[in-house]
């Protein structure tokens, strides 16, 4: 039996492509980024997190792969790809409420909902929640594990906090979640609690550049993730993000058997919000 779950399995199979794809994104864009010198923020950006025009971060509701507590505006639209694979769509249902869909190539499809709630200035709270697939490989596409389809479900929940603006803020959060299988995941179990903590940040290094870091531990499967990456804004809509994610885990895959694997996994992202104000 596999220590790592499908997804896992078939992202490590397209990492030598991505890192020649991360190569070329890297290039591409710094050279871009640096030759746009027509856009520059001419006036002080209001720290009200609700005022989206004239701020030089249209990408502030996400890290790389966590989220924060920051809403879209309403009616607002927010589009991401990652490494091709995987891509996300959101709405401003209100200017507290956000609406998600998140699909992928390995059959994910999972709704969720975030609502922010503003305690006061710089400090944003947001609860979130989501279900649906997670995983989804046909019989004969991908013999890994056997016995008919791989299905598997996923739904639970977020508390989320960050302190900051749009364009330098930390967030922390913890998140429940439960998963059923039709097949054994993990240490022979069909169902699993994935409980996590999480803590990310951005800083703004420039008028269009930013640091991203981010750590997630799940604490009950004693497996860590996160990512380090660069983002580089394009024009006052787009959004560009590329760097690396670790996974690290050290625990128990049957009932009598440890062990530990690892590795990293270059990542890239293109983001494009759409203001409808």
């Amino acid at each position: 039996m596999p220590s790592w779950p499908a997804s896992l399995k078939i992202l490590a199979l397209t990492s030598l492509m991505k890192s020649a794809l991360l190569l070329f994104v890297l290039i591409f864009t710094t050279t871009l980024v640096f030759a746009q010198d027509d856009y520059v923020l001419e006036k002080d950006v209001p720290k009200v997190k609700r005022v989206f025009s004239g701020t030089p971060n249209p990408d502030f509701t996400n890290y790389a792969l966590t989220a924060s507590a920051y809403p879209l505006p309403k009616r607002d639209f927010r589009f991401s790809g990652t490494d091709i694979i995987f891509a996300k769509a959101s709405y401003g249902l209100t200017n507290e409420t956000t609406v998600s869909v998140n699909l992928s190539l390995i059959g994910t499809f999972i709704g969720a909902i975030k609502h922010n709630i503003n305690i006061r200035e710089g400090f944003d709270l947001a609860f979130s929640g989501s279900f649906g697939q997670a995983l989804f490989i046909p019989e004969d596409t991908l013999a890994i594990i056997g016995g008919g389809d791989t299905v598997t479900q996923i739904g639970g929940g977020q508390v989320i906090a960050t302190l900051g603006d749009h364009q330098n803020n930390l967030t922390g959060g913890i998140g429940v979640y439960y998963a059923k299988s039709n097949y054994e995941i993990i240490a022979g179990e069909e169902e699993l609690f994935l409980n996590n903590v999480f803590i990310a940040g951005q800083k703004q290094l420039r008028n269009k550049i930013y640091l991203l870091a981010e750590g997630i531990y799940f604490w009950n499967y004693n497996t860590f993730t996160g990512s380090i990456a660069m983002k580089f804004i394009i024009k006052t809509r787009m959004s560009l993000l590329v760097g690396l994610m670790p996974i690290y885990r050290n625990g128990r895959i049957g009932p009598n058997r440890m062990d530990s694997d690892g590795g990293v996994i270059p990542m890239v992202s293109f983001r494009l919000t759409l203001d409808r104000h």
